[in-house]
């Protein structure tokens, strides 16, 4: 019998919550008026009780959906916030949101009705030795460098708590919620770039590229788009209806990626594509069949291009055929490496802590690194030494046999959730190691999401009944085998 003050959070009347909706904007418009800028916090109370609403409940997965499309969406929603002295992200809002809600839905909720959560190798020994060594790090960071204890190295493992958001859900829920997200982001970047190709702008500050020319969107969002890619080639390779759909979101992800010009995510999209086409007949096939659409599409494409923006052709070639000699992109990397790890010779099993500050000329021109080098595994290491990085690579390695075992139970939904999951994944991984992914918070929020997801696909009844005979099997052959209660 659920009591009474769960069903009081669960079942809030639907004007109460219209309510609250215009009673938030109305307090916070008087406030002003008034000339008591101090009252608009009356103004968040109606707000953070309609968000606690939905956190303390099944609603608390769409956390996961507004991590994603915040990503998507990227800066202003993804900037850093102004609060404190080091000040706080949205995807730390979420992660804490999520967890509280949990803690709250299992609080007020008896005990048979509690929320627990999915089950996963990764929140193991791996990760508790992951997190001792990035306190580790983040401790000797702020003795030696009056670093900020709560930084980017526990994010990147504080993060994993977005696993508190997955309580109930099911696969096809999950993958249906993440499409959806996927989608609308990929058509939104294509606008957006479509707007900076036409008036020769950006929509990211670091827009010049060492090889020539200037991306139109940034990095981040050619990384979300490349997934919104790879759950698009699933979703057409499964037959689901609205292929056309899939082929145009597949389309307008490419042309996303393309105009971002970050070639570590044209060589992983190569090598996913590659793979789902050697492995997967019905992608295989699914792309031959969307060959008479996709031709004229491109050749079209191709020619209005050359016609109206011929600078995207000349800046692709140039990005792939620029040496690495005289590509300056490879060089800075090359000694901000060389600067981050100087020093870790003297310390390798603990690292030099995070935090410290390291320089280095090129061209003439310092450069100041203080976090991670456009590598994270540098960073890791550098900050946490030998024990950090085996930590790392242990979590990296019980996810991987996670998402296997998982994917042998799944097919349908959840075998397309667990493809896209492990395929992102893998992405973000390779990323990691030309750009500074661990120190990015909406993209460390993204990798643990592909990270947690998974854990909703479990093993179907049918598997579980097949295992069970096979056990009973086994224990009837034992010769002088004891009797055992429950199994006959």
């Amino acid at each position: 019998m659920q009591d009474v003050s769960t069903a009081r959070l669960e079942r809030v009347p639907l004007h109460v919550v219209w309510g609250l909706v215009v009673l938030g904007p109305a307090l916070l418009g008087l406030a002003i008026g008034l000339g008591h800028p101090e009252a608009t916090a009356l103004a968040v109370v109606p707000i953070l009780a309609l968000i606690l609403k939905g956190l303390a409940g099944p609603g608390r997965w769409v956390a996961v959906l507004v991590a994603l499309g915040s990503g998507m969406i990227g800066n202003p929603v993804s900037e850093r916030l102004p609060v404190g002295s080091t000040g706080i992200w949205l995807a730390d809002l979420i992660v804490a949101g999520v967890v509280a809600g949990f803690a709250i839905e299992w609080m007020l909720k008896p005990s048979d009705q509690r929320p627990r959560l999915p089950r996963t190798l990764i929140m193991g020994l791996p990760m508790l030795v992951f997190v001792g060594a990035l306190l580790i790090g983040a401790e000797r960071g702020h003795d030696r460098y009056d670093a900020s204890l709560i930084g980017m190295p526990l994010r990147l493992a504080a993060y994993s708590a977005i696993l508190f958001a997955l309580p109930r859900v099911t696969p096809a829920r999950a993958l249906k919620g993440v499409t959806t997200v996927l989608y609308l982001g990929s058509v939104y970047l294509a606008l957006v770039a479509t707007y900076h190709v036409a008036t020769g702008t950006s929509a990211t500050e670091i827009l010049n590229l060492s090889t020539g020319g200037i991306r139109y969107i940034g990095i981040s969002a050619a990384t979300y788009a490349a997934a919104a890619f790879v759950m698009a080639i699933l979703n057409l390779g499964r037959g689901r209806d609205k292929p056309l759909l899939h082929l145009t979101i597949a389309l307008l992800a490419g042309f996303d990626v393309i105009v971002a010009y970050t070639r570590t995510i044209w060589l992983m999209l190569t090598i996913i594509l590659i793979i789902a086409i050697v492995m997967a007949p019905h992608i295989r096939s699914a792309l031959v069949a969307s060959i008479p659409i996709v031709v004229p599409v491109l050749a079209l494409g191709i020619v209005l291009v050359i016609a109206l923006a011929p600078d995207l052709v000349s800046t692709l070639v140039d990005r792939v055929s620029t040496p690495a000699s005289q590509d300056t992109s490879v060089q800075w990397r090359a000694n901000a490496y060389q600067a981050v790890l100087s020093g870790t010779s003297d310390e390798p099993t603990l690292g030099v802590g995070f935090g410290r500050q390291t320089s280095f000329s090129l061209n003439g021109q310092p450069n100041y690194i203080t976090g991670d080098p456009h590598n994270g595994f540098i960073y890791v290491y550098a900050g946490s030494g030998l024990l950090g990085l085996s930590a790392l690579i242990l979590v990296l390695l019980a996810y991987l046999a996670d998402l296997t075992r998982r994917w042998r139970w799944s097919s349908g939904d959840a075998r397309t959730l667990v493809a896209w999951s492990g395929a992102t994944w893998a992405l973000l991984m390779v990323h990691a190691a030309s750009e500074p992914v661990f120190t990015t918070p909406h993209l460390m929020i993204t990798i643990w999401i592909c990270m947690a997801l998974p854990s909703v696909v479990t093993k179907p009844p049918a598997l579980l009944g097949k295992l069970g005979l096979e056990k009973r099997a086994r224990i009837r052959a034992l010769p002088g085998q004891l009797p055992v209660a429950g199994l006959r």
